[in-house]
């Protein structure tokens, strides 16, 4: 009786102790013993054990079809919390980047010449409701003229109506401004910061803060000028942070150098304004420098938030007792960012 041989490909069962035991090719017809039982038999054909093919019953099956689903199910659910959590964390991300703790304050003032100033200074936060009181008076009528005058600068042009924007002083602690240290006295009313893009004025639009790198400035913008033949056009483009212009004398001055005007004799400063969509919000300020520095201005006011509409109006800031023996920064605008670019036109801005 020939041995057993090893042979992974075929097994044979025992038809006396039915286990399964390997057999060789040759041995197929031949008499064979159980390496178990030792009983001996003829090997066939059909005692050779065929490999079965593993066969999941039908409720295995679905259940296995179900656990299926329930792991896609959970991940897009995962993916769906991800995707929620990112859209929460990008919407505060830019909320809190366009209403900053100080927003249109110096924190990140530069000059077009100087660089970043980290000892700018800072402004006091702006409260989140507008503070922009409107009371409408009548001007009188007079001839409007064709060419800039100082009557159409005055805002003195046919019916128009002037919003008087409620100010609040800020930041005037500390000493005032000593006799010996006040600006250049004005001798002609009014007095012009804005007039045209053609001919000298004593205020330069030199400070630029915030993000300024995504802002247009234009002070020769004839797109529908209030008067004249050119008017300012301010386009930022960003979504978010924050950006701002100062009219400065001598230009990029931040209170290191003696300047500005005595404008005691002022008792408003009066602008026109308008928006390209009529939903721009804009920050009005006369006065920036703080008493930090040496040379600072001796009064600040700002207007807060004020909504501009898309036709020209005349605003009008209110300088009755506020101390004006040294301005350096005349005018400030500051613009928040918006999902679409914010564009505003201003014109004719002067210290009546």
């Amino acid at each position: 009786m020939p041995r057993l041989m090893e042979d992974a490909g075929k097994r044979a069962r025992c038809p006396t102790c039915r286990k399964v035991f390997p057999v060789v090719e040759s041995q197929i017809g031949c008499c064979v013993e159980c390496p178990y039982c030792h009983a001996a038999f003829r090997l066939f054909e059909n005692d050779i054990v065929k490999k079965r093919r593993l066969v999941m019953h039908p409720q295995a099956v679905h259940r296995r079809h179900y656990d299926g689903l329930l792991i896609a199910g959970m991940l897009f659910i995962a993916i769906g919390a991800l995707g929620l959590l990112y859209f929460v964390w990008k919407r505060t991300i830019e909320t809190v980047a366009r209403r900053p703790e100080v927003f249109g304050g110096n924190d990140s003032i530069v000059s077009v010449t100087e660089g970043p100033r980290s000892d700018a200074q800072t402004s006091s936060p702006l409260e989140e409701a507008e503070t922009a009181q409107e009371t409408r008076t009548l001007v009188d009528a007079s001839a409007a003229s064709s060419a800039p005058s100082i009557e159409s600068i005055a805002g003195q042009v046919p019916a128009v109506t002037s919003v008087v924007l409620a100010v609040r002083q800020v930041g005037m602690a500390g000493p005032p401004v000593a006799p010996a240290e006040k600006g250049e006295a004005v001798e002609e009313w009014p007095f012009s910061v804005y007039r045209d893009c053609v001919g000298s004025l004593p205020y330069i639009p030199s400070g630029y803060m915030g993000n300024f790198a995504d802002m247009d400035f234009d002070d020769c913008c004839t797109t529908k000028p209030h008067s004249g033949d050119s008017c300012i056009s301010i386009t930022y483009r960003a979504p978010h942070q924050w950006v701002g212009v100062a009219w400065q004398d001598p230009p990029n001055n931040w209170g290191d150098i003696p300047g500005g005007y005595d404008l005691r004799g002022a008792t408003k400063l009066t602008f026109w304004a308008r928006g390209k969509t009529g939903a721009e919000r804009v920050e009005f300020k006369m006065g920036l420098i703080g008493r930090t520095k040496k040379y600072a201005d001796s009064a600040r006011v700002t207007t807060g938030k004020v909504r501009l509409t898309k036709d020209w109006r005349r605003y009008e800031i209110p300088l009755s007792g506020l101390d004006l023996s040294r301005i350096i920064t005349a005018f400030v605008v500051v613009l928040e960012g918006a999902p679409t670019p914010t564009v505003i036109y201003l014109d004719d801005i002067c210290f009546e």
